[in-house]
């Protein structure tokens, strides 16, 4: 521990003593760059062992590339048969690739794994740590603390987007909050918010249940946990107490301990409260790195590999200079990957908290509506480091983008935000799909354009979501098929592009009806019915006895009438020479061969009633041929409801027959 004392503090008179003799070579003589495609040929390591032996001996460059590295990506590289590397640059700044190759992937011209490392010049980074600067051994060390306050204050006193959107209303107060008192000894007790005399700063908690149930309020409790929440609290309660005691509040609200869990009237109650709860709370704590409520929020860790790993560079094409090295998953795997980000509920509570403070498993991570810090980097870590959420996510949160903000802009985000929500896991899907997206939803647009998780005014177009891999959906009824929610699993949504009207493609059906009976007055809530009455054309498909793929997840092909297309379906695979029936929801232009997209549909049991079961599309068709009209013409008898007539698609020389359809 001394030696890693003594190395974090990172004398400026030797930048390199830090790098094994191969890594310090990379920062000498002729620098080697490399073009954007092809392939790196200087040699670095040979093996990734000998990569692991030179970081675990002090090499804070091999420890860094070592570390990028996930434990599958090790197991794989152990038949690396050598390492490359090759310097790029870009508008945003520059940096290193290492590329790792094994006896298998030899003979071609891609390497196994490829990693990047950036360097930009120390002038152009600013870090304010000072010359003797330790991290601490701990994410409750001292300095993790201090970055906290200084990124509150300068959040309260400086930023100017921050304080024009972060005011805590005076008229709001959560129903419970813990009182933690002013020092450890204190017992912490639950206080009901009609008990306090004035509004109360309070701070939010963002955890993870996990597999383990953790202290809970309960109807039978209530009153013992209002005279003192006495015994042992999950160790990242408890850390969660010190931490907002060190921070100088007394408040803290956490779920499981201010919503009476055995009481649905309770939970419904507050779960329409969230948005109000988290917006107008001092800042967020998030347990962003414990994968339940025991592991805590303190984890050990090396002060060495806190600082920016600082190099001097002295190319024969470059002037002297001294840069900083790191690795541009800085915040994506710190933060977005973390156990924290993957579940449901804080897809919600990260959008909605103005601030959070993110305690991850090696650091301190702050984000606001004007700021992504970390301890590395406690002014700001650099743009060209990647982050997943977009920051108009947290401005549309708070209101820097308000319902004026271009209705497509917003529902941009809605689309990202479904993508991320959908891939989280959620413990109890069945109750909680629609409300721990609610929040983000009232952001979005008002009550009466939505619906089970759809937008009414581009649901021509939202209806043709898609899923990913491993989709389920469960034989209780949640949400209607039509509507993404009816999915355990990730899913896409298709929003109105203005390149895509502007081409001439064509929305080829129409929605006479929504009808969406909720369960709640909750217009945002979970859903008792969903139909959905449409006008459109049925083409009758066939899936392709021959298609290798028929019975796997993927497209499959299928035949309508003679023309070939391919089907995707929400969860399972196309039985061989099952029948399903597609409904088109867009067209190409006129002019040149015909390209459609639409949804599948299997009936329900009543007449003229379908279940949404995949998409389909089909491509360079001539238009000349009458295949619509004949695969119209094909479907099967007692499928055809009521017959409207031809509707569109006359310019092609096709008339399409159409129906009263309803999806259910």
């Amino acid at each position: 521990m001394e030696l890693l004392q003594r190395v974090a503090r990172r004398p400026n008179d030797e930048p390199n003593r830090n790098l094994c003799a191969v890594c310090c070579s990379l920062f000498t003589g002729r620098r080697q760059d490399k073009e954007l495609g092809v392939p790196a040929t200087e040699q670095l390591h040979q093996t990734v062992q000998q990569l692991k032996s030179t970081a675990d001996t002090g090499c804070h460059l091999c420890r860094l590339r070592w570390n990028q590295l996930s434990p599958e990506e090790r197991n794989d590289l152990q038949s690396c048969t050598k390492i490359t590397y090759g310097f790029w640059q870009s508008r945003v700044g520059d940096g290193v690739v290492f590329e790792y190759w094994t006896d298998q992937w030899s003979c071609g011209t891609e390497p196994r794994v490829s990693r990047s490392v950036l360097i930009k010049p120390q002038a152009d980074v600013s870090t304010g740590h000072p010359h003797d600067f330790d991290a601490g051994s701990s994410t409750s060390s001292d300095a993790a603390f201090r970055a906290a306050k200084q990124w509150l204050e300068n959040c309260d006193e400086t930023h100017s987007d921050c304080k024009r959107w972060i005011r805590p209303s005076p008229d709001f107060m959560p129903t419970r909050l813990i009182e933690i008192g002013a020092t450890p000894a204190d017992t912490p007790r639950l206080r009901y918010g009609t008990d306090l005399t004035t509004s109360v700063p309070y701070v939010v908690l963002s955890h993870c249940w996990g597999g383990e149930v953790p202290l809970r309020l309960l109807k039978e409790n209530v009153d013992a946990f209002r005279a003192g929440i006495e015994g042992d609290m999950p160790k990242t309660f408890a850390d969660a107490l010190e931490i907002v005691r060190r921070l100088g509040q007394r408040y803290l609200w956490i779920d499981s301990l201010c919503i009476i869990q055995d009481s649905t009237d309770d939970w419904q109650r507050e779960a329409g409260l969230m948005e109000r709860i988290y917006e107008n709370a001092w800042f967020s704590l998030a347990a962003t790195g414990a994968v339940n409520s025991f592991q805590g929020m303190f984890w050990q860790r090396d002060p060495t590999t806190i600082p920016p790993l600082e190099v001097r560079a002295s190319w024969r094409s470059h002037q002297t200079a001294k840069y900083y090295c790191w690795d541009p998953d800085h915040w994506t795997k710190h933060v977005d990957d973390a156990p924290l980000l993957h579940r449901g509920w804080v897809t919600q509570e990260r959008v909605l908290a103005p601030r959070i403070l993110h305690f991850t498993k090696e650091q301190v991570f702050w984000e606001c509506c004007s700021l992504r810090a970390s301890e590395t980097f406690p002014r700001g870590i650099p743009n060209n480091t990647s982050y997943k959420p977009s920051m108009e996510t947290k401005q549309l949160a708070t209101g820097l983008l308000p319902y004026r903000t271009p209705a497509l802009q917003r529902l941009r985000l809605w689309q990202e935000h479904v993508r991320i929500y959908s891939d989280s896991g959620l413990t109890e899907p069945q109750k909680d799909k629609f409300l721990a997206i609610s929040g983000i939803a009232r952001k979005i647009g008002p009550p009466q354009d939505y619906a089970a998780g759809l937008w009414k005014s581009v649901l021509t177009h939202q209806l043709r979501w898609s899923t990913g891999s491993g989709c389920s959906r469960q034989r209780e009824w949640r949400a209607p098929s039509w509507s993404w929610a009816s999915i355990d699993g990730k899913v896409f949504l298709e929003i109105p592009y203005e390149r895509y009207l502007e081409n001439g493609n064509r929305i080829v059906f129409k929605v006479l009806d929504v009808d969406v009976e909720l369960a709640s007055a909750d217009p945002f809530g979970p859903v008792l019915l969903g139909r959905l009455q449409v006008q459109a054309s049925m083409l009758q498909a066939v899936a392709s006895k021959s298609d290798a793929f028929a019975q796997g997840p993927g497209p499959v092909s299928v035949w309508l009438n003679d023309i070939l297309g391919f089907v995707k379906l929400d969860v399972g695979a196309v039985g061989e020479r099952e029948t399903l029936y597609c409904m088109p929801l867009h067209m190409s232009p006129p002019h040149g061969h015909l390209a459609m997209y639409g949804i599948v549909l299997r009936p329900a049991g009543a007449k003229g009633e379908f279940e949404r079961c995949g998409v389909f599309h089909i491509s360079n068709v001539k238009p000349t041929d009458r295949w619509v009209e004949k695969a119209s013409e094909s479907l099967a008898k007692g499928v055809e409801s009521e017959f409207i007539g031809p509707a569109v698609g006359e310019s092609e020389g096709v008339l399409w027959k159409q129906y009263n359809l309803t999806l259910v």
